[in-house]
């Protein structure tokens, strides 16, 4: 998986691309999703790829926006999966502020979510669990939970078409704010075994709590096969997918100039 097409950084003449992580209070997140930050710039191979953080973090977006060594265009590219109230509110108005302040053009992606390329790795990381359990498999679909209607409709989505894709039964479960739980979605699960897929970027307390939920199902119920697939943040190919969706995003907005071959 990776970028369809060699790409030239001629391509896009003077285009800044600023890839936007929610951003952690543990330093080590942080610094792994800036290293992703340095990964999808070597393998789209733009001249102008950065890094920055919605909160807890620096550098922040703000202060990245209001740098004055960026390109005209700028293309803010969120890597949170679902447009609930950081991508409804907080981003636009923090992208318009940036508008006003330096008369760039300066727009912000969708839904990481919404990406094929995002599907595809969540599809490719299910089937590598899947392949080593013997048993027939529910797949067990984990969000960090929302009150946002429309963002929980939207993971609904993105599991069912996972599970299309993969042609095993589907469970939606939610961490938090939203139901069925980890520990519900499991005990509706009629198979003899469960691939459980965190469907999320970045990893720490919410990632340990979902494998801390299987742990004691476990005990309850030790008929079932559950093993935990990686999380989408936590895989190599990541950044290639973060970087196919890149590319994707700046050839729709006829920010490309032709490849030459």
């Amino acid at each position: 998986m990776g970028p369809s097409a060699p790409i030239s950084t001629a391509c896009f003449p003077r285009a800044t691309v600023v890839v936007l992580g929610h951003g952690s209070r543990t330093a080590a997140a942080n610094h792994s999703f800036l290293a992703v930050v340095q990964r999808v710039a070597a393998l789209s191979a733009l001249a102008d790829v950065r890094g920055a953080f919605l909160q807890l973090a620096t550098p922040d977006l703000a202060e990245v926006l209001a740098l004055p060594d960026l390109a005209e265009r700028v293309l803010v590219v969120p890597t949170l999966l679902f447009a609930a109230g950081h991508l409804k509110r907080d981003l636009p108005a923090l992208v318009d502020a940036a508008r006003r302040r330096t008369q760039r053009a300066i727009v912000a992606t969708g839904p990481l979510a919404a990406s094929a390329a995002m599907v595809n790795l969540g599809v490719a990381l299910a089937r590598g669990v899947i392949q080593r359990i013997p048993q027939r498999c529910t797949l067990v679909v984990v969000g960090r939970g929302s009150s946002d209607r429309e963002a929980i409709l939207a993971f609904d989505r993105v599991a069912a078409t996972i599970g299309r894709e993969l042609g095993i039964p589907v469970e939606p479960a939610f961490v938090a704010a939203t139901a069925p739980s980890v520990e519900i979605a499991l005990s509706r699960v009629r198979t003899p075994g469960a691939v459980v897929l965190p469907l999320m970027v970045s990893a720490g307390q919410v990632v340990y709590a979902i494998e801390a939920a299987c742990a004691a199902f476990r005990v309850g119920r030790p008929d079932v096969h559950i093993e935990v697939a990686p999380h989408l943040g936590g895989h190599e190919q990541f950044s290639a997918a973060l970087a196919e969706h890149v590319l994707g995003e700046l050839r729709a907005r006829d920010w490309a100039a032709p490849s030459p071959r």
